[in-house]
């Protein structure tokens, strides 16, 4: 029977652009935080799960060895976990296995992405998936991708574009409710006005992220 898990404590950097911190040094004061909500110590944990994605993004190879000790594993078990977009997502699931099988008792689990170390752009780094002489002097990003999948899936359910137009105009009222923090550029005065567009242009352009 799994043993019951709970979170006891939780720690988040500021979210900005160009830091300074190294990525090691983040996952530090991240780590540092969680321990002191916790009202725990480094020496209470037993093992540590570090959710990171791409070494390329940080500019450094072999990245999960070197994030260890900032994340507070040395000389502790160690595991790196990484499936891409969702591996903050899988740390938690992770760390939440090693706990409830009864393995460890406390588990520190630490994510950490610091994209602006890739340059010019960490979205340029995408860009090396694809051909170098057909494809990547288009400039191809994540966005791009996701515009393909997401033409494929349209096509296959045969989604009609006033169904894009309608998430469209639901994404705009969250935002001027202030419920969603997104940056959402518009290319037409009237969301209604995008409908005839290539789904392509639509997915590609609507929605921008910017993280660091």
């Amino acid at each position: 029977m799994a043993q019951k898990v709970a979170v006891l404590g939780a720690g988040l950097t500021k979210f900005m652009r160009r830091a300074k911190e190294t990525g090691k040094e983040l996952a530090f004061e991240a780590a540092k935080m969680a321990l002191e909500e916790a009202k725990m110590d480094i020496s209470e944990i037993e093992c540590v799960v570090m959710a990171t994605a791409p070494d390329m993004f940080d500019g450094v190879h072999m990245k999960g060895d070197w994030l260890s000790d900032g994340a507070g594993a040395k000389r502790k078990p160690y595991m790196r976990s990484y499936v891409g977009g969702g591996s903050g997502v899988f740390g938690i699931i992770h760390g939440w296995y090693l706990v409830a099988s009864g393995l460890f008792d406390t588990c520190l689990v630490v994510a950490e992405e610091k994209m602006s170390s890739s340059m010019p752009h960490p979205q340029g780094t995408f860009n090396a998936i694809y051909d170098q002489f057909l494809e990547r002097p288009l400039g191809v990003n994540l966005l791009w991708i996701f515009s393909l999948e997401m033409m494929r899936y349209i096509h296959v359910h045969k989604i009609p574009l006033e169904t894009i137009s309608l998430v469209s105009q639901y994404l705009l009222f969250l935002l001027k409710t202030k419920k969603m923090h997104l940056t959402i550029l518009v290319h037409r005065r009237e969301l209604q006005a995008i409908i005839p567009l290539k789904m392509f242009s639509i997915l590609r352009l609507l929605l921008i992220l910017s993280t660091d």
